[in-house]
């Protein structure tokens, strides 16, 4: 999960935000399902902003940025990532929140005591292994089951995945169009260059 960092989920939600009435950015939307241990559920409580976004940070890495580059547009989601990809992202991000928001705020992580939530790092006394707890794996599974209904749901599944490869669409059409317009200016400007070179009539023949 390289590709999601405390950077992506909180750059927003650390700045001054006084316009609260405002429509909720997407990322704070999964900062706030996040917080509330609901980020496995992004299909059905979650905005399609939302879930663009964090289609985007999470599941490139899980299936691979060349085969998601070349097919998350035009192949429903479904096809690309499975129910255990899903379940893994949500729980992941869910154990690392609280220290990914907190480096995010500028605070110093305790490598000697860390707040994942589900997993265990370094040697712990008792003879505890590093790895999964029992809880995280309860978890995992639990997500596994809501993440598998909600699939099954037509409009969180179905529908969402083609309002998704709409979207995808559309931003990349809005990309190709602004390539096309900066070649098209530039294009423009050299052809302006030349007639400016052409027309030109040095005063001295040293030019």
């Amino acid at each position: 999960m390289a590709s999601v960092s405390s950077k992506d989920l909180t750059q927003e939600t650390t700045e001054d935000s006084d316009d609260d009435d405002t429509e909720q950015a997407p990322i704070k939307e999964i900062h706030e399902l996040l917080k509330k241990e609901e980020i496995h559920l992004i299909r059905e409580k979650g905005s399609i902003e939302a879930n663009l976004l964090y289609c985007e940070m999470c599941y490139p890495t899980m299936v691979g940025n060349q085969r998601w580059k070349i097919h998350h547009v035009n192949r429903m989601l479904k096809k690309l990532v499975t129910e255990a990809d899903e379940a893994l992202a949500a729980v992941i991000l869910e154990n690392n929140f609280q220290e990914w928001d907190n480096l995010a705020r500028g605070m110093e992580v305790d490598k000697e005591n860390r707040l994942t939530k589900y997993t265990y790092g370094g040697n712990l006394p008792g003879g505890t292994k590093k790895g999964w707890s029992l809880e995280g794996k309860q978890r995992f599974n639990e997500m596994f089951d809501a993440i598998d209904r909600l699939r099954r749901d037509r409009n969180h599944g179905d529908k969402l995945e083609k309002d998704l490869n709409r979207m995808w669409k559309e931003k990349g059409m809005g990309n190709k169009r602004k390539r096309s317009q900066v070649e098209g200016d530039d294009v423009e400007a050299e052809m302006r260059r030349k007639l400016d070179e052409e027309s030109y009539a040095p005063r001295f023949s040293a030019f």
